[in-house]
């Protein structure tokens, strides 16, 4: 009987540690989490104060960071797409720079600048703190104004002038014309924001 030689492929023994690397850091842990999971009375959770605090105040600073966003991003891509401000590259750029931070950065950063010992904080000599609601809704704001703004933004651009024209024509004052044909424009692609 022969004996076989059984040496493996570099790529072989590569794809076999990168398999023992997924198992090891992500099945591995989402294993003990579901035996955990399912120790844990769900209902008696779900159904405590505590839980229905935590949802209520999650609720409360999504809805109000999302208010702020989407008023700051209107009235910034109104300015931005329907008048002349001059250098609007540069601050276009500005304005979607926030995209290209990561996530983390933004909370860093707001610990740094107005944390208990930030820098805004000691130079300013500020009595308020970063931590808890308004501190979470600024964060959340910094962090999907960009993309709030690039979509209200491409809305206006693409939106038909022609309408405008004729409304201003006729006399409507730009008041009646934003209430009467840019908000009715704009509500589907808000509501998809």
């Amino acid at each position: 009987m022969k004996k076989q030689n059984t040496t493996y492929s570099p790529s072989f023994v590569i794809k076999l540690l990168l398999a023992f690397l997924f198992f090891v850091t992500l099945f591995m842990p989402l294993l003990h989490l579901f035996n955990l999971a399912i120790s844990i009375d769900f209902i008696a959770v779900i159904s405590g104060r505590v839980f229905l605090k935590a949802l209520l105040q999650s609720l409360y600073v999504g809805i109000t960071a999302t208010l702020i966003s989407i008023s700051m991003a209107t009235g910034i891509a109104w300015a931005m797409v329907r008048t002349q401000i001059p250098h609007k590259r540069f601050f276009a750029i500005l304005l979607m720079l926030p995209m290209l931070i990561p996530s983390i950065s933004h909370g860093i950063g707001l610990i740094l600048l107005f944390g208990a010992n930030g820098i805004f904080t000691n130079f300013f000599s500020l009595d308020t703190t970063i931590y808890g609601f308004w501190g979470i809704v600024t964060g959340s704001v910094m962090y999907t104004f960009p993309i709030a703004y690039l979509m209200i933004a491409d809305i206006l651009k693409y939106e038909d002038s022609t309408t405008y024209e004729a409304a201003q024509v006729l006399g409507l004052s730009s008041k009646d014309r934003f209430f009467c044909l840019t908000l009715p424009y704009m509500c589907k692609p808000l509501i998809g924001i």
